[in-house]
């Protein structure tokens, strides 16, 4: 098929506001011009390119601009600029390469690559992405962020940190919504809270909802904190209130030592455990001083902590005790 093209080059520290119309024009096709205003599509958001340099490229009657040096694409509030871009007017799509930043709505996207859609509104960031919001710092290998809806959805060595709480929640996929708070990862997540005694928590699935201060975690959890090891089901942490709610045959065991019961509720202060509330169906084993053991059980059981050793316990409704001589011995006549 025989080849048509056409090329213009134009050099300049920063290319005028007419040109900038012009080559959106000639990028997008169909647009037009009112008054002195920059150009914009239907739904009234400015849509405007800049560059140092613009070769404008016309291939089989499609068009192709190429731009390099402070690239920069303004599409309403949302600004993405790089050091290189690739405009296609057929697509109404642009590629842009080196030290690529989106700025939406006060979140700060990087990247080493990124696509902008226009007519979908969507960015694609690729190569050591990193988001910024807040306290919340997103990082990932691709990242692919939806303006509309103000979805984030992150791809391959995902993590999501809280510098404020001094929490990290990692693993293979996850998704944050901007516009809700909520975000969520269903690869392998693994969740590390460092404040205090540093406690790592794995599961199927966690979810985190920013604006609750509350973070879930559900299929198979695991919590590992120095001694002591927790299971459940589904795990609820209130951050704002320090405390954690086990659900789905919970146990907490620390060495010989283990709590069961229908819920398993732990309160801490400053991140030290204070307190743990097993609700219904409660039963507790724990070591006594000559290496006997002591089981428990009842319709509840609080057990109260200092420096995270247990020093006291109080079982409610139906209490019944046991105590098991140490291996070995035998109970003594008489």
């Amino acid at each position: 098929m025989p080849l048509r093209a056409c090329r213009r080059t134009v050099s300049e520290v920063r290319l005028h506001l007419l040109l900038s119309i012009g080559l959106v024009l000639l990028c997008l096709g169909g647009a037009s011009v009112v008054g002195e205003e920059p150009f914009a599509e239907g739904r009234e958001e400015p849509y405007v390119v800049t560059a140092d340099r613009v070769d404008l490229e016309v291939i089989e009657e499609k068009t192709i601009t190429h731009l390099t040096g402070n690239v920069v694409v303004t599409h309403g509030e949302a600004v993405l600029t790089g050091d290189e871009a690739t405009a296609y007017e057929e697509s109404a799509l642009a590629r842009i390469r080196g030290n690529v930043k989106l700025v939406d709505q006060g979140v700060i996207f990087t990247g080493r690559q990124g696509i902008y859609a226009r007519d979908e509104r969507r960015a694609e960031l690729l190569d050591e992405v990193v988001i910024v919001d807040r306290e919340k710092t997103i990082t990932a290998d691709r990242v692919t962020y939806l303006r509309d809806t103000r979805m984030a959805t992150a791809y391959g060595d995902v993590c999501i940190s809280n510098s404020e709480r001094e929490a990290t929640v990692c693993g293979g996929h996850g998704t944050y919504d901007f516009a809700s708070a909520h975000g969520m990862m269903d690869q392998s997540p693994r969740i590390v809270l460092t404040r205090g005694r540093p406690t790592v928590i794995e599961a199927e699935r966690a979810e985190v909802f920013d604006d609750e201060n509350i973070a879930v975690a559900t299929g198979s959890v695991v919590v590992e904190r120095e001694r002591v090891e927790a299971r459940c089901d589904r795990l609820t942490y209130y951050s704002s209130e320090e405390r954690a709610v086990l659900e789905g045959h919970p146990v907490v065991k620390e060495g010989a030592n283990w709590l069961r019961g229908n819920t398993i509720e732990l309160i801490f202060a400053e991140n030290v455990l204070t307190e743990a509330h097993v609700i219904g169906s409660a039963r507790c084993s724990h070591e006594a001083e000559g290496g006997g053991l002591n089981e428990v059980e009842g319709d509840s059981i609080r057990v109260t902590f200092e420096s995270e050793s247990a020093t006291r316990m109080v079982v409610g409704g139906q209490a019944r005790g046991i105590y098991r001589l140490p291996q070995g011995e035998e109970q003594p006549e008489g």
